[in-house]
């Protein structure tokens, strides 16, 4: 991926899932031209040809021009960056992550509880195929963390219900399975046998799980929005976005007493201090784990 592709991916996942101010990525702009500027400088065609010592040469000449709370925001985004395009399976390692700088308090990340999850879950008509799409869309998410990228790529065959598992490729073809629990399960099923076939009516060979209006897949944009209407609906103070839903996934399955290493592995981190724990965990392994620890499993 070039540098403005990968900065325009960037950014649209901080305006869509993180809800970020246009203030905040204006600013945040001129701190990847900083970078951009830096790398061209050194013939750094793409992201993944930035390395450590790239990184190190950089902070040393930002250090240079800035200090204080400057110089920790440069390094904040810059880290932010090239942490989402990690996550993202673009790259194997984040070249600034030995490089950390002054230490600011930050707001903790918003997690939802179950309760609040099914108040959203508890303002979608289920009268409406809509509705009943809707719900099942937002019931995966929250049984299996899924990135909404993942989520709205999703075809029909990658839903296993013999053992309860959806088959995910992300980029750079990375392969893994996520189990999700009976509730999903039922959700999954009522919505392919009764309101699916009313979407694709048109687009008879549309392979995709959740079909947009023209039959193609579901955009990003459109899930965060449906999330954030309903979770308005329904009176919640703090807005619900698809990010958050996979936050609180992990977070829940942790809280009830799961291990952070198969949540690790569900999640499909690409991280590389937790690459090699991937190879150990099967996929039994994780189903007995999401079965005992996720509230909707049962």
């Amino acid at each position: 991926m070039e540098w403005h592709e990968s900065v325009d991916a960037w950014f649209n996942f901080l305006r869509i899932e993180r809800n970020r101010s246009a203030k905040t990525i204006e600013s945040y702009s001129h701190d990847l031209a900083l970078l951009l500027d830096f790398a061209k400088g050194r013939s750094l065609e793409t992201p993944d040809a930035f390395s450590p010592v790239d990184a190190q040469a950089f902070l040393l000449e930002v250090n240079r021009q800035y200090a204080g709370r400057t110089h920790a925001r440069i390094l904040s985004a810059i880290k932010g960056f090239f942490t989402f395009l990690c996550e993202e399976d673009e790259l194997p390692e984040n070249p600034f992550s030995q490089h950390r700088g002054p230490r600011f308090n930050h707001p903790l990340p918003s997690v939802f509880t179950d309760e609040e999850i099914r108040a959203v879950l508890g303002v979608i008509d289920l009268s409406e195929a809509r509705g009943v799409r809707d719900h099942a869309m937002i019931v995966l998410m929250y049984s299996t963390g899924l990135r909404v990228s993942e989520l709205v790529g999703l075809k029909t065959t990658d839903l296993d219900f013999h053992r309860n598992v959806v088959f995910c490729i992300g980029k750079r073809q990375k392969m893994r399975y996520i189990p999700f629990g009976t509730v999903a399960r039922h959700e999954l099923e009522a919505y392919l046998t009764n309101q699916r076939p009313g979407f694709v009516a048109r687009f008879p060979d549309c392979p995709f799980l959740f079909p947009g209006r023209t039959g193609k897949p579901f955009t990003r944009q459109g899930v965060w929005k449906l999330i954030s209407g309903y979770a308005r609906a329904a009176g919640l103070q703090r807005a619900l976005s698809p990010h958050k839903l996979r936050h609180s996934f992990a977070t829940v399955i942790l809280e009830n007493g799961g291990d952070v290493r198969s949540v690790q592995a569900m999640l499909g981190h690409a991280d590389l201090s937790t690459t090699q724990m991937y190879t150990h965990v099967l996929t039994k392994d994780l189903v007995k784990t999401h079965a005992a620890h996720h509230p909707r499993a049962k």
